[in-house]
């Protein structure tokens, strides 16, 4: 039993690892974008993330809301990445973070 919970756990944080590099990759991606095709090019979308499998329901496991606040020349990125393990447990790990237009 301790083998398989092993097993386990070494998936998961293999699985982990995964979600937060491609997390990462999108948020280089978005910052590399012209600010002002980051909403119209990103929010609402959702991208396959290789090694992943997305939960039921769900077509790919990396959602991305991309939001400019107000008139001003900040916007929110959220990054939420999903996956199923074998086991049948979802996990979830979200990245937040902001743009400032220079």
């Amino acid at each position: 039993q301790s083998l398989t919970q092993s097993m386990n756990l070494s998936e998961i944080l293999r699985d982990q690892d995964i979600a937060l590099c491609a997390a990462q990759g999108k948020v280089e991606e978005i910052a590399n974008t012209d600010i002002n095709q980051v909403v119209a090019n990103f929010h609402n979308q959702s991208y396959p993330v290789t090694g992943l499998t997305p939960p039921a329901g769900i077509a790919n496991p990396l959602l991305v809301t991309a939001t400019r606040l107000g008139t001003t020349n900040v916007y929110t990125i959220n990054i939420v990445v999903s996956w199923r393990e074998k086991n049948g447990r979802v996990f979830s790990i979200p990245l937040n973070t902001s743009l400032v237009a220079r």
